[in-house]
């Protein structure tokens, strides 16, 4: 008895507990735009990154640039 009084009890609140807003997923601050591409490195540097922008992207140029702690090639 004493276990359908809490599942009553429980069925009243419900309403109310799920009127609660939820917080909104975090979103990242500093998000990869879309020119960069490929991850930067000891073997891919920046000047690999200027040459390949220039060759295959047709781009004006590019250098590695930081996002989340990851560097990033990045097409001008």
């Amino acid at each position: 008895m004493a276990f359908t009084k809490y599942i009553i009890v429980f069925l009243i609140l419900l309403p109310f507990i799920a009127a609660i807003p939820m917080p909104e997923p975090p979103t990242p601050s500093n998000a990869v735009p879309g020119n960069c591409n490929r991850p930067c490195g000891l073997l891919y540097t920046s000047g690999d990154c200027n040459r390949d922008c220039i060759i295959k992207q047709k781009a004006r140029g590019g250098a590695c640039q930081m996002y989340d702690k990851i560097l990033y090639c990045c097409c001008n």
